[in-house]
């Protein structure tokens, strides 16, 4: 068949066929382009051009090939879906990625119908789930922010309870193993607190947790958090603080806050730096800020970082943990102890996150 005579009739098939997906491929609900399984995409609709960056006048002069938009890694899974369509005349869906105009990678779905056997046109389905991806490592690190939120309480309790064991064996005082017994019930309230935010995230989107407020020394609250986490965290923490600070606020709620904010001090600095932890006061608020010597947070990413789920690409530098759930929920006890969690942040010196709350 003369060649001239094959492209006009491919043309008038995708023309013909590409009718039957008019309302679809008008739509732009999803990517939809014709393809003669020789490397050229001969026609897309916006959404597919969208989706992976190029103009129509790429597609029109022949820059847009399959070739250019699928990494290397598919070529096997590519070949082998294609034998499917030539069997078949479609295929399953699957996933695979395609590279974007300006090199990302972009995860897809993708489907193919083929139009016709002797000329080998088919039509191909791309839908962009980009967004069902990253839900789907959201709720990956939302298991391992589990661990990570509850890995200091558990800590304490396992150093306590050795301590009470040890003192039981040794005949220490009444006094000794009540106290070590005591802290052990404080850490399993935490523990409580913990348990019930992450499993109830969506309430501070949807509602009002209601908090037992009451005058506390958040002087003496952020000492506390600083000698449990000295004990088990291996690294300096300097705490600078001497005058009394009483807010109106929930003390247990506060320490979760403080917790968060030295752990990921700890976390996001490089090894054998400071943590710096101060309380202090004005004519308003009592304030506690948090600082750390580490690589400092971008201003675009200070603009997000309480947001959740959210977490900086640079994050696991020094450790692989978090997901980004831990400031979300210090963010929201904060605001609603009508206060406010800030922070302040110079790339390559560090970062400081300041709670401020209310005078009691």
């Amino acid at each position: 068949m003369p060649l001239q005579l094959k492209e006009d009739m491919i043309a008038k098939l995708i023309e013909e066929s590409l009718f039957k997906y008019q309302a679809l491929f008008d739509s732009n609900m999803i990517g939809i382009a014709s393809t003669d399984f020789q490397d050229r995409i001969l026609k897309a609709n916006d959404a597919f051009l969208a989706m992976i960056g190029y103009t129509r006048e790429d597609l029109e002069n022949g820059k847009l090939r399959w070739s250019t938009i699928t990494p290397k890694q598919y070529d096997d899974a590519d070949a082998q879906k294609i034998t499917e369509l030539s069997q078949h005349k479609r295929i399953v869906p699957f996933e695979k990625e395609y590279i974007h105009k300006d090199g990302h990678t972009v995860p897809v779905l993708v489907g193919a119908e083929l139009l016709d056997e002797a000329l080998s046109v088919g039509v191909c389905f791309a839908l962009d789930i980009s967004e069902l991806k990253e839900l789907e490592q959201k709720k990956d690190d939302f298991i391992g922010t589990v661990s990570h939120e509850l890995k200091t309480p558990l800590s304490v309790m396992k150093l306590y309870s050795d301590f009470l064991r040890n003192s039981i064996e040794q005949g220490a005082s009444k006094e000794e193993m009540i106290e070590s017994a005591r802290e052990i019930s404080a850490q399993v309230d935490k523990l409580s607190i913990l348990i019930t935010d992450l499993l109830n995230m969506a309430r501070y989107q949807t509602s009002e947790p209601q908090f037992a407020l009451s005058a506390i020394n958040l002087l003496e609250c952020a000492k506390e958090v600083v000698n449990e986490l000295s004990l088990v965290s291996e690294r300096s923490i300097v705490f600078q603080g001497e005058r009394a600070v009483y807010v109106t606020g929930n003390q247990a709620r506060l320490s979760q806050v403080i917790t968060n904010l030295v752990n990921n001090a700890c976390k996001y600095s490089a090894p054998g730096t400071d943590i710096i932890v101060r309380v202090h006061k004005d004519d308003k608020n009592g304030y506690v800020q948090v600082q750390d010597f580490g690589k400092g947070i971008s201003p675009e990413n200070q603009e997000k970082i309480f947001e959740r789920y959210y977490r900086i690409d640079h994050a696991n530098d020094y450790d692989d943990e978090g997901a980004g759930i831990g400031l979300y929920i210090s963010y929201e006890i904060v605001k609603r102890h009508g206060g406010r969690l800030s922070v302040e942040s110079d790339l390559g010196k560090g970062s400081t996150f300041t709670v401020s709350i209310p005078l009691a």
